[in-house]
């Protein structure tokens, strides 16, 4: 069986911060298999009753991070040149097994999603899975009507076909965009293809899932469960994306 500090567990079982979890500890809100526990050094079964403040949780080894990619950030663990985005991660998130499940240009913003579990960023990304992601787009020129036509019949990069897109025009140079596809620069590949240029653009949404605007640039917190199944809301009919 696994084991794991006491602060780590609790942290993990709550969705809640290290320190968080350590005062709690410390002030006798927490009890493993009935028992309070004090000593957030000591180590348990990961299987084990944890209750924090009378509500039972739940201990999961995969984890899920929702982050609000700043601007000029890579989407990467490491790097020589520019400040990775998991670097940013608070001390007590920070895990060797992270990764990006679906990478954001350095200039792109906002919604950028951490975790261990690679069936489940393979489900996401996987265009087969219709799993919708929304940007909101600040174009370099004014939409065009005709613009929602074309994105919704799949727009062509070279020799590439991009699936059916939805564009709603929120106002003359901004757009939102959902995908269920993340091509090389698509977005801004798309936009060029009618005729614009992207001058800015942030990741809104994965599935039914919103970032937490009060996260500030930088910022991260832990996804619940209850989240977790929004993203893989289906948003797309399969005709309609097929």
């Amino acid at each position: 069986m696994e084991k794991t500090r006491l602060d780590k567990l609790v942290s993990n079982a709550f969705h809640i911060s290290r320190k968080e979890a350590k005062d709690r500890i410390a002030g006798g809100k927490v009890s493993i298999d009935g028992v309070v526990r004090r000593d957030a050094s000591l180590c348990f079964d990961t299987a084990a009753r944890v209750t924090c403040e009378g509500i039972e949780g739940t201990y999961r080894s995969h984890v899920y991070i929702m982050m609000n990619k700043p601007e000029g950030v890579v989407s990467a663990a490491t790097d020589k040149t520019a400040t990775a985005a998991l670097s940013l991660l608070p001390d007590d998130m920070k895990r060797h097994d992270l990764f990006i499940a679906g990478r954001l240009d350095k200039n792109t913003t906002g919604f950028l999603l951490v975790t261990n579990d690679g069936a489940f960023a393979h489900n996401i990304l996987s265009p087969k899975k219709h799993v919708p992601k929304t940007y909101l787009a600040t174009l370099a020129r004014d939409l065009k009507e005709s613009d929602v036509g074309m994105f919704a019949e799949g727009i062509c990069l070279g020799e590439e076909h991009c699936k059916p897109a939805r564009l709603e025009i929120v106002s003359e140079r901004v757009a939102r965009v959902t995908v269920v596809e993340g091509k090389f620069h698509q977005i801004k590949r798309m936009f060029h293809a009618v005729g614009n240029e992207v001058v800015a653009l942030k990741r809104e949404k994965i599935g039914a899932l919103s970032l937490d605007e009060t996260l500030l640039p930088g910022d991260a917190r832990y996804i619940t469960e209850e989240e977790l199944k929004m993203i893989k809301q289906n948003l797309f009919d399969q005709d309609e994306c097929s």
